[in-house]
């Protein structure tokens, strides 16, 4: 009899479960081991639950238009949840202005609301108008998500509406982020249509933004709870891999070495570099290459009128002619139901972007403090908060630096020297949680296929 081949998937959030669940549903005999280093599952999925509050530490929507989120959650039998409020805000140094309906994917589907709009001058209306007659790029040379807006919409646009806008998406500089690698929907639409408005008036849909009852680690838990195959490990946190012969192996925290016939690395590129250095040491440097962000969300829960305002949108962008900490706010109770007690309120603050912030020396009683003036500035809250919580994260998402797509390509050929093993996450090919769980499908299905001696 033929033994179960074994593969090794390092990396216990999204895009690790998600690879498990392929590979199980596979249908071939392997023996599955799933290692995470931290003491949960989920990675930058993380619902925290408390006392009727649901709060998201991490993300709190994906999109719909990219199938494979919306597919998974079916197959697990989960239901999405739609926002409740559409609206939002930007916070300038004239407070809150409403953002104009419509700016579905960064582009407006809508031109009615812009024009409008306070965030623009008549110029700005104007000037961001006539993209229409903007001709499609035709240079050699990457261009950034800076530079590709500006271009198409100018620079005003850009700076009141989409730069806060993008904060969100990707964060870091905006002059150095690949628009190719971040964004290339956007460039595709540039070359098919020759015009991003004359593209999205054909293709304007709703909101495509959704969620889950209960917060988006209902997933992480679904996902977990299907892989009755996978022998899931948490606290265990991969250390080295390296090969012998035909065979992977791995070294743990805890000195434990797991033999593999296939690994399947999904943990952040900087993790993946350390543990690969010994395996190859020019994949690891290219991995060690691609730069993360870092943010710090608080949440502040608080009691019956305590809000002086209505919270009537999913919360507010900050402009950088405003930024003085925080970045955004949401809504969260106002955004979903059931993300606090009935009559209370929950929104999160986020307060950086970078480890180099300011904000991330401050102890976690001066970054709630730093919070409740935030929403006393732009929401009038007087009342001290019912709930209160910090959670940083020190890498974040990964930034698609310009020269991105073509570390990734010297990545991918880097992997083919070692067959069995193959790498997927956000730091590749797109970082939302419909990205992660492509990424890992395609991995899975790669390991099958280059490896059809030991799978058949």
């Amino acid at each position: 009899m033929t033994r179960a081949q074994r593969v090794i998937i390092i990396g216990g959030g999204i895009t690790g479960l998600a690879a498990a669940h392929s590979l199980q549903a596979s249908g071939r005999a392997l023996r599955i081991t799933l290692l995470e280093q931290l003491p949960r599952l989920g990675g930058c999925i993380y619902t925290e639950r408390d006392g009727g509050y649901v709060m998201e530490h991490g993300a709190d929507v994906f999109v719909t238009h990219k199938p494979e989120g919306r597919d998974l959650c079916s197959r697990l039998g989960l239901s999405l949840q739609s926002p409740r409020q559409r609206r939002a805000y930007v916070k300038n140094t004239r407070g809150l202005v409403p953002l104009p309906n419509g700016f579905s994917g960064l582009v407006p589907t809508r031109l009615g609301p812009v024009l409008w709009s306070p965030l623009l001058s008549l110029r700005g209306k104007v000037r961001l108008m006539g993209e229409r007659r903007v001709p499609p790029y035709r240079g050699d040379a990457e261009e950034s998500i800076h530079d590709f807006f500006t271009r198409r919409f100018g620079q005003e646009a850009f700076a009141n509406i989409l730069a806060p806008l993008l904060g969100g998406v990707a964060g870091g500089d905006l002059s150095m982020l690949s628009l190719d690698a971040q964004l290339p929907h956007l460039r595709q639409m540039e070359q098919q249509h020759g015009s991003l408005l004359r593209a999205k008036r054909q293709k304007s849909r709703g909101s495509v933004l959704r969620s889950l009852e209960g917060g988006l680690s209902s997933l992480i838990d679904a996902l977990a709870a299907h892989l009755t195959d996978t022998d899931i490990r948490t606290s265990a946190a991969a250390r080295r891999v390296w090969r012998t012969g035909t065979q992977y192996q791995v070294l743990t925290g805890d000195g434990v070495r797991h033999d593999a016939d296939a690994i399947l690395v999904a943990a952040p590129a900087y993790a993946a570099a350390k543990m690969l250095a010994s395996l190859d040491a020019v994949l690891a440097a290219e991995l060690a290459a691609i730069r993360y962000g870092a943010a710090i969300m608080v949440h502040l829960g608080f009691g019956p009128q305590a809000v002086p305002r209505d919270l009537d949108a999913t919360g507010y962008i900050v402009a950088a002619s405003a930024v003085r900490g925080a970045v955004a706010c949401t809504w969260s109770s106002a955004k979903f139901s059931g993300r606090a007690p009935r009559r209370h309120a929950l929104v999160r603050v986020v307060l950086a972007r970078d480890r180099s912030d300011a904000v991330f020396a401050m102890d976690d009683k001066a970054l709630v403090t730093l919070a409740r003036e935030e929403v006393h500035d732009s929401l009038g809250i007087k009342a001290p908060p019912v709930l209160t919580r910090v959670h940083r994260w020190h890498h974040s998402l990964p930034r698609y630096m310009l020269g991105h797509r073509e570390r990734c390509a010297r990545i991918r050929a880097a992997c083919q020297a070692h067959p069995g093993l193959e790498l997927a996450g956000a730091a590749y090919g797109g970082a939302g949680i419909p990205d992660c769980i492509r990424s890992a499908q395609h991995a899975a299905e790669a390991l099958l296929s280059e490896r059809q001696d030991l799978y058949a």
